[in-house]
């Protein structure tokens, strides 16, 4: 009998058998759809992958890709892609025909001025009319710079001797970000306290005189200074007399 049990089972499609000249192709397959890869389409390659790059807040960044697209037909299209999405960056695209046939593709995206909304997976894509879209490598974007300050000391008018605060918050990239407080120049604390942490309340119980606060900010990119706040101070009848 044909479907006896030394056979191969009749449900089987010789295509998916072991032995089929079939079944590394086949094999390619399934591993590329586990990666989530797609097979380049005919004649599409890059030659000119996206790089890494840090750059800090509001300056400008630069990505780069190019292709090459073999055959007769019309020129790939390049574009860019974050985190899996369309990028709405700025960007520009240049087509040149080769003599021996084909087309070289160059897009650059420009960041400018960068923000902590465009860090980032970048990847450049291109593809041929409506075809398929070929991925480049990974780039990932990354901004680092000074600290920038979420709120700074203000300035005050108290009664001598009377307790008051004063308030600093600073984020980075990169993280961390430590604080140290200054009066009048000269440091009320240092980084590794819990008040160098950040955002810090510095809690003063009075003052005798008129004094200058501000709010140094350090990581790994130096150090920014915020505001000088002036806390003035007078004598204790007067600000009764002045509320009354």
């Amino acid at each position: 009998m044909g479907g006896g049990l030394g056979g191969a089972p009749p449900f089987l499609s010789p295509f998916l058998s072991p032995l089929s000249p079939l079944s590394p192709f086949l094999s390619l397959l399934v591993a590329a759809a586990a990666l989530g890869a797609t097979p380049a389409p005919p004649g599409l390659s890059f030659l000119l992958h996206p790089s890494d790059a840090r750059a800090a807040p509001g300056g400008e960044v630069r990505l780069r890709c190019r292709a090459r697209g073999a055959g007769p037909g019309p020129p790939p299209e390049l574009g860019w892609e974050r985190d899996g999405r369309d990028s709405d960056g700025d960007s520009d695209m240049a087509q040149v025909a080769l003599p021996q046939g084909g087309w070289l593709v160059t897009s650059q995206l420009r960041l400018f001025p960068v923000s902590l909304s465009d860090s980032g997976r970048y990847r450049c894509w291109a593809r041929v009319g409506e075809g398929q879209r070929l991925l480049s490598r990974e780039a990932t974007l990354e901004l680092a710079g000074l600290p920038v300050f979420l709120e700074e000391p203000q300035d005050l008018k108290i009664a001598f001797f009377s307790p008051f605060s004063l308030r600093c918050s600073a984020r980075g990239p990169p993280e961390p970000v430590r604080l140290l407080w200054l009066r009048d120049g000269t440091p009320q604390n240092r980084l590794g306290d819990p008040l160098g942490q950040s955002p810090s309340t510095l809690w003063v119980p009075g003052l005798n005189r008129s004094s200058s606060f501000a709010c140094e900010a350090h990581n790994e990119r130096g150090v920014a200074t915020s505001r000088s706040a002036t806390v003035t101070g007078g004598d204790t009848w007067k600000f009764v007399l002045k509320l009354a």
